[in-house]
């Protein structure tokens, strides 16, 4: 599955609620990504 995120490096994203649902947390739920 591929997801579209508005996404700056060091800021976390929050998830739609059909992408939340999909990942099976929250709606709103943030997730923080590292960039390495």
């Amino acid at each position: 599955m591929l997801l579209e995120l508005d996404w700056a490096p060091g800021r976390p994203v929050v998830l739609s609620l059909q992408a939340a649902d999909a990942l099976g947390v929250g709606e709103g739920a943030s997730v923080r990504i590292v960039a390495v």
